[in-house]
């Protein structure tokens, strides 16, 4: 489907539904109309019948009966218009319920009919969506190689800055951003002298190149130092330890090498080796296939939510909070804070690098 298309709504299905409703619709005409002839002939049949009766109660009060013949012709005359009247009421009552039956069918084929509609009209937005999204991801992956090659052409050829040592490559990046619509186009210093906030990447970038094209002719004139701008260094990658599995007997927490707290729960998880073996320094951390480990994870599988403490045998016992009193109405101690188990090393000395700085 292009760009721009109406959806698909009515296909094959949908144009059989219109039919079988059409089909429903004739069928309940046909029997209206079958049924207003029934009940005329029941209009003429309640007349036959009215007067028959009449005439066979004339018959047997206005006279003595002795004529037997004339006896049995009203007395059957009677009964034939009864029978032809009960027959055409019966005829009325089921094509009545035929009728029902009928509009009951046709009134759930059009609703299925505007459910499909209104699924097909979702079920077409869904699908303008997930294109829209596969265009947008086409995009943002090509950004991104945009970007990659940016920050990689900036890095080896733009000069930094002597102070700061940055480049232009976050201000060419933004300006893209900013006709890509991710940033407000709008300038917030509009008026400001000196401030400018072009909106593509090609304006933000021709500040810089064309300062460095004015470098390269100073230079071919013998007017500037004949000197490559200085490369920054390679970003610092941090440490990568290996992870370890262990077992906490109580909640604990570390610090990465820049300072930010981790929390870990108790229980069975993967640490930084550094860590991992802190903990077990500080008796607090089990291996899993140790005693104490594969005891605090039975507690654990057993009540997710107990507290571990330690038993008098040297294991490990699970407590269950059961209401304010705490378990068997003893109540329970305060639970000890969560262990410290120290941060991690600064390998590549980071942070006395920015100290430095």
């Amino acid at each position: 489907m292009g760009v721009g298309a109406a959806p698909q709504i009515w296909g094959k299905g949908m144009l059989g539904r219109r039919d079988k409703a059409k089909g429903l619709e004739a069928e309940v005409q046909s029997l209206e109309v079958r049924r207003s002839g029934v009940l005329n002939r029941l209009a003429d049949a309640v007349t036959r019948h009215d007067a028959a009766v009449a005439e066979q109660r004339r018959f047997l009060t206005e006279t003595d009966g002795a004529d037997a013949r004339q006896a049995r012709s009203v007395a059957e005359n009677s009964r034939k218009a009864a029978d032809e009247r009960a027959a055409l009421e019966d005829a009325a009552r089921t094509l009545a319920e035929l009728i029902e039956d009928a509009k009951a069918r046709l009134a759930a084929e059009r609703d299925r009919r505007e459910r499909d509609r209104t699924a097909g009209e979702i079920e077409a937005g869904a699908v303008r969506i997930e294109e829209a999204a596969a265009r947008m991801d086409e995009a943002a992956a090509a950004f991104d190689r945009a970007n990659i090659a940016l920050v990689q052409a900036c890095r080896d050829h733009a000069p930094r800055d002597p102070i700061l040592g940055s480049g232009p490559e976050g201000n060419i990046l933004a300006a893209a951003g900013r006709l890509a619509g991710i940033l407000p186009r709008e300038n917030p210093f509009e008026g400001v002298a000196g401030y400018e906030r072009p909106i593509g990447a090609v304006p933000a970038a021709a500040v810089t190149v064309s300062a460095m094209r004015a470098n390269a002719r100073a230079i071919r004139e013998g007017a500037a130092p004949n000197v490559l701008p200085s490369k920054p260094p390679e970003p610092t990658q941090p440490a990568i330890f290996p992870e370890v599995q262990v077992v906490l007997s109580r909640p604990a927490f570390y610090r990465t090498y820049l300072g930010q707290r981790i929390d870990v729960p108790a229980g069975g998880l993967m640490l930084p080796e550094p860590i991992a073996a802190q903990a077990m320094n500080l008796g607090v951390g089990f291996g899993p296939q140790s005693m104490p480990g594969a005891a605090i994870m039975r507690i654990l599988r057993i009540n997710p939510a107990a507290r571990i403490e330690p038993d008098e045998s040297g294991s490990f016992r699970g407590v269950a909070f059961t209401g304010a009193l705490g378990d068997g109405g003893k109540g329970m101690k305060p639970a000890e804070p969560p262990a410290d188990l120290g941060a991690l090393p600064d390998m590549h000395g980071v942070i006395l690098s920015e100290a430095a700085q």
